[in-house]
This record gives structure tokens, sequence and C-alpha cells, in this order.
């Protein structure tokens, strides 16, 4: 029976087991954890590239020195072998960014999703 898009955390251990067999991964490249496992453009389905992220935002007006500081802090953590390490194991790729490219990234993926969004009339509950 065919499953739609399934994020990698809980996907992998299932084909792992053999519960599920990838068919694509909708990231820009394979993932190392499916290194046989094409991209949907690879396989001709083009402009399906979802991937799920994750970030930490200050309060609007917190001072720049402490965005500095939290987003240097933030970025060890997540570059360090150990918490790197751990994200690859599940499937996900670490990567910091600055502030400022962390701010243009979130208005990117705003435009990207709004038109979907308002066309489907989709709603949180």
């Amino acid at each position: 029976m065919p499953v739609g898009p399934i994020d990698s955390i809980p996907a992998l251990p299932q084909i792992a087991a053999g519960k599920l067999k990838a068919l694509a991964v909708l990231a820009p490249k394979r993932i190392p954890q499916l290194p046989n496992v094409p991209t949907a453009a690879e396989s001709g389905i083009e402009g399906v590239e979802v991937f799920p992220w994750v970030g930490i935002a200050a309060p609007r007006g917190t001072p720049a020195p402490i965005v500095a500081r939290l987003s240097g802090d933030v970025r060890e953590v997540v570059m360090s072998p150990e918490v790197s390490k751990r994200f690859s194991d599940l499937g996900m790729e670490p990567f910091a960014t600055t502030p400022d490219q962390f701010a243009t990234f979130i208005r990117q993926e705003i435009a990207r999703w709004h038109p979907l969004i308002k066309e489907l009339n989709i709603r949180l509950d």
C-alpha cells in the first residue's frame, strides 16, 4: 500500500526493518542513510523538495550582542561531533546559519508555502 511522504526520523528505522520501501527522497540531494534511493528530481518529479528544519529564534528587539552570543553558542553545539552525529543518525543534515541567513530562509519558506496554504484554505485548529 503506497504511503505519502514521511519524515526521515520515523521512516529510517521502518525502512531498515523492511517494513517500508523508500521510492525517493524529497531533498535536493540523496541522503547518506539511503544512498541508493534517488531524489524525486532524479526520478523525474521536479519541484518537490521538502525537508523538515528546526531553528531557534529570539524575541524581536533582542539586543544584537545577545543574538550573536546565542547564535554562536547554538552553532557550536549543533556542529559539535556528538550532536552532529546524532542528527546525522536520525537522517537530518546538521547545519548552522547566521541570524541574517536564517531570517532570509524563513522569508523564502513563507513565500514558497503561503500561496499553497491560501489556495488550499489550510488552517490550524
